[in-house]
């Protein structure tokens, strides 16, 4: 049922073509040679607002932004070598692509933490391993990130992105 009602404006736009191709047929039928109206142009004119609707329709149907957000921390495993986190699966990382870690303040301010990448895809689970395996050398950075395995809130404030700042790669670009 639930298939059925997103695909609902397909349906009632296949129902309404099927409405116009029924009155072009009834309206040739009905049509006599001594109308005032030459029965072409009817059907001309009922064809011209057909098409101009279907055309508006496709329009406003695909101009649709898919809007991503990032997923939130579900927990966080400290070892001594890394920082393993478990995410909400997300279209956005792939297996062993590489993301940038940062850490949201107050202010809404990120501060880059390092880098990691996807580990593992727990699709039966619905979640994404990303281990974060190359921390930035500061004292903010390791501050924050021993919070992270007690502090729900500095959880909250990690984010996970899908790419690699510039200044990072080292000269390659």
């Amino acid at each position: 049922m639930k298939k059925f009602f997103q695909n609902a404006n397909k349906i009632l736009m296949t129902g309404i073509t099927a409405v116009v191709v029924f009155l072009l047929q009834f309206m040739w039928f009905l049509s006599d040679a001594d109308y005032k109206v030459p029965m072409w142009i009817l059907m001309l004119s009922f064809i011209g607002i057909w098409a101009t609707w279907v055309i508006t329709y496709a329009i406003c149907s695909g101009s649709r932004t898919i809007a991503y957000e990032l997923p939130q921390i579900r927990t966080a495993h400290i070892s001594p070598s890394r920082i393993t986190f478990i995410v909400e699966q997300n279209n956005l990382y792939n297996l062993d692509s590489l993301v940038s870690i940062y850490h949201s303040d107050d202010n809404d301010i990120e501060t880059f933490l390092g880098i990691g990448y996807v580990e593992n895809k727990m699709e039966a689970k619905g979640f994404h391993q990303i281990a974060f395996t190359q921390p930035i050398d500061n004292d903010d950075v390791k501050k924050i990130l021993k919070s992270i395995k007690d502090d729900s809130a500095t959880k909250r404030r990690i984010k996970i992105k899908p790419s690699i700042p510039v200044s990072y790669l080292g000269g390659v670009f």
